[in-house]
């Protein structure tokens, strides 16, 4: 039986680097949406391709892309965009097709990530993308709470620590591959 992995949280969560972890440990492939929604896209960055096209445009490519990567045949780890959880269409595809784990991290730790990221992110509502995390929080959290099937606190630990302990909190539901 197939079964799709879905990590879900705000921007800096880990999602990427916890989902590569993950996938590593159950010995499944790893697909990052936003490198997907880059290569179908063909622009040269998840920055540019939301800059140049817009919201409402980059979310159309992304639910097609989600929608693509859950038709997949095989068990798969799949890292999203924190944003995907802001279209009904998103949310009920992931419930319907994946075991989500919402990746929780504070804001304040947020915050800081993105300050150290050497890749400066576009900004959704704002001047910059570290000033409008509480605002996206406030916006995201209850979708990423009502959605998640688990909820992990992503803020302390390696990134490995963090995919162990979800690959333990899944072999103990029976839900691994």
């Amino acid at each position: 039986m197939k079964r799709a992995f879905a990590l879900v949280g705000l921007r800096a969560s880990g999602k990427s680097t916890v989902g590569r972890a993950l996938a590593e440990l159950l010995h499944v492939p790893f697909v990052d949406l936003d490198e997907e929604l880059v290569r179908a896209s063909k622009f040269p960055s998840i920055g540019e391709l939301f800059i140049t096209l817009g919201e409402p445009a980059f979310r159309e490519i992304e639910t097609r892309v989600l929608e693509d990567t859950l038709a997949n045949d095989e068990s798969i780890v799949i890292a999203t965009g924190g944003g995907v959880v802001e279209r009904e269409r998103n949310r009920v595809l992931l419930a319907e097709h994946a075991f989500v784990v919402w990746l929780d991290v504070p804001v304040p730790e947020l915050q800081r990530r993105l300050r150290a990221d050497p890749v400066e992110r576009p900004s959704l509502t704002g001047p910059d993308a570290v000033s409008e995390v509480p605002e996206i929080a406030r916006r995201r959290e209850p979708l990423y709470a009502a959605l998640a099937a688990l909820r992990v606190a992503a803020d302390s630990g390696t990134p490995t620590e963090i995919a162990a302990g979800i690959s333990f909190r899944l072999a103990g539901q029976g839900l691994t591959p």
